[in-house]
């Protein structure tokens, strides 16, 4: 019987010349962006302020991470003086968070970053994040070891106790405690001691979002869940779950279940920008959304104002601000006590500064100018989307022109498990296998190409987040994702053979003949022993003399190394001696309808050396499609 059912007509897809007109073509990030941490789990923020010089108005800022130098650049256009200035802080790497906020008290705000990498003075913290933070008030140099390791906890500053002090803070998706939680865990500024809030739904969407929505002068718990779960039942919008502080319960302790409020588009749309817009001392529900419903090429802002007493929210207003793919920010830009809206444009590297009226709306039009870092690249400090840009947007900037970018061609679709969450794809012998994710789910399945049912499957350890896979002769390798730990398996029963231990993260795995080849998120690529699995070698993957991050699933094909770049819609085509991207391969509208939600990307590449044909899909896709690549011209 024939493998190649529901054959539809070939679709030749050959990418876009780039748009150089500045107008409404595909949009870029700016050049020089490095992605920051990956798995979605930063990829929401506390609004941090950014007024550096302490004269009650925010600056404009950007923070980009300097390569040359190992700095983390802080460029400030100073309100006072009108000029631009830098606060560097050296000895970090490309993935530390920017978390700006008055930790010292002095206020003006200071340069600070968190290190997921967990380096503390030059030695090792085991387990924690380190908080590095340049005091404005004597420029001293302050590390705090707080947080998980890694990306586990994502960093949620803000005055909890209101003291006029940034507090440390994270937010952890999955709690320790409670099974299907999310937690808290703050470290007071005053010296009390610290504390742990179990709020919020585990491993979700959920995004922190801190703010005072009750008015009582600290910032309070709140979650932004913008995918809600069958919990919420139909609700059909974004939730907002608020914990407000209490005057009488700094740590919250005697708290319980809290405020939901609904409001916001359902799915990715929308992003939360918390503060008090009104001026009436109430942070205000607000959400931003890049890509706006009415007016194509604007981005669209919504705000539902705190009414009275808490928990009264009413009277929502919406306004359009800034260009399609800017980048939201809030601050008190012009010093009158009330936060004002404010869009950033990295393409053209323009801001867009509006004062909010009593009723909480942007007044227009707007105040522009334009403000970028001297290296070229960045993003606003004070921006809850910093940490999703930086994390890998479909926004992503053209290809090098000097690098060649291949179209493709459908031959075939063919069924696929939509609720298999793809980490890897293989195929050995004319047999699909595939490698699933997530922690409770992962699995090893053999699949029928033809129908898509899984014909046989090994279950992980619940506490492994499966990876990439790779057919080895007679046997298949799984990565995880943080457990540092890869299994093998024996083909043609999924035994369990073997296992092995390797440093950092797993993403992608692949086998050249010879050596395996994995991807931990990083530029580099590890070229392991398949029998020993010691690193022999490694190589940087660059393109055009910049390093590519984010490099997910790979394959290898003909003598070159595949390799999805995560949450992007694109393949690169890496030469593995020298780690040069030779081509891209642009897979722009492949994705199915029903392939939903901000994780259902692009992942898994398999070739089938025997008939040459080339199979890709996505995580969480409800097709799996063989494709042919088209040169451009």
């Amino acid at each position: 019987m024939s493998d190649r059912p529901d054959r539809r007509p070939r679709r030749s897809h050959l990418p876009s010349p780039p748009d150089r007109s500045g107008g409404r073509g595909r949009r870029r990030l700016v050049p020089g962006l490095r992605p920051l941490e990956p798995r979605a789990l930063l990829d929401g923020s506390a609004l941090v302020p950014a007024d550096f010089d302490g004269d009650s108005r925010t600056d404009p800022a950007l923070y980009r991470f300097d390569a040359d130098t190992g700095s983390g650049v802080f460029e400030i256009l100073d309100s006072t003086t009108g000029s631009p200035r830098a606060l560097r802080i050296d000895g970090l790497g490309e993935r530390d968070v920017p978390v700006t906020g008055d930790y010292d008290g002095d206020g003006r705000a200071d340069a600070a970053v968190v290190r997921p990498e967990a380096v503390l003075g030059g030695g090792s913290t085991p387990n924690a994040s380190v908080w590095v933070i340049l005091r404005s008030s004597d420029g001293s140099r302050v590390e705090i070891p707080f947080g998980a390791a890694g990306i586990l906890d994502r960093p949620a500053p803000a005055d909890y106790d209101g003291d006029g002090v940034t507090d440390l803070a994270t937010f952890r998706a999955s709690s320790d405690l409670v099974p299907g939680a999310a937690q808290w865990f703050v470290r007071p500024s005053s010296g009390a001691p610290g504390f742990s809030v179990v709020f919020g739904a585990a491993g979700g969407s959920d995004l922190p979002a801190p703010a005072d929505y009750d008015g009582d002068g600290r910032a309070d718990l709140a979650t932004f869940r913008p995918v809600p779960t069958p919990q919420d039942g139909p609700v059909g919008a974004a939730q907002w779950f608020l914990l407000p502080s209490g005057a009488n319960d700094p740590d919250y302790r005697s708290r319980i279940g809290g405020v939901r409020v609904p409001f916001g588009a359902p799915g990715n749309a929308d992003q939360p920008v918390p503060a008090d817009f009104d001026g009436d001392g109430r942070a205000d529900l607000a959400a931003f959304r890049s890509e706006s419903d009415l007016t194509p090429g604007s981005a669209s802002w919504f705000v539902l104002p705190g009414r009275g007493a808490f928990p009264r929210f009413s009277g929502g207003v919406s306004a359009e601000l800034g260009r399609s793919g800017s980048i939201a920010s809030a601050g008190d830009f012009d010093g009158d006590g009330r936060p004002d809206f404010a869009a950033f444009d990295p393409g053209l590297a323009s801001w867009a500064v509006s004062p909010a009226t009593p009723e909480g709306r942007p007044s227009l039009p707007p105040s522009s100018f334009r403000f970028s870092p001297a290296g070229g690249g960045g993003v606003p400090v004070s921006s809850p989307l910093f940490f999703r840009l930086r994390e890998g947007s479909r926004d992503e900037p053209d290809p090098p022109t000097s690098i060649p970018v291949l179209g493709y061609e459908v031959v075939a679709a063919f069924p696929h498990d939509p609720d298999a969450f793809t980490q890897g794809l293989a195929i050995s012998g004319g047999r699909l296998f595939e490698g699933t994710g997530l922690y409770g789910s992962s699995r090893l399945r053999e699949v029928d190409l033809r129908t898509g049912d899984v014909l046989r499957e090994a279950a992980l350890p619940d506490s492994a987040f499966g990876e990439g896979i790779a057919v080895v002769g007679d046997r298949i390798v799984q990565l995880t994702w943080r457990g540092g730990i890869g299994y093998v398996y024996e083909r043609d029963t999924f035994q369990h053979v073997d296992s092995f231990r390797y440093e950092g993260e797993g993403w992608g795995l692949a086998f050249d003949g010879t050596r395996l080849i994995l991807s931990d998120g990083t530029p580099t690529l590890r070229f392991l022993d398949p029998t020993t699995f010691e690193v022999v070698r490694t190589v940087r993957v660059v393109a055009d003399g910049s390093p590519v991050d984010l490099l997910n699933e790979l394959e290898f094909i003909d003598g070159e190394v595949y390799a999805n770049v995560w949450k992007t819609d694109r393949i690169a085509r890496i030469d593995p001696e020298t780690g040069r991207v030779t081509a891209w391969v642009d897979l722009s509208g492949l994705r199915p309808p029903g392939a939903v939600g901000p994780e259902a990307v692009l992942n898994g590449i398999a070739h089938d050396p025997d008939s040459d044909r080339l199979f890709v899909t996505g995580k969480n896709w409800p097709g799996l499609f063989e494709i042919e690549l088209v040169s451009p011209g």
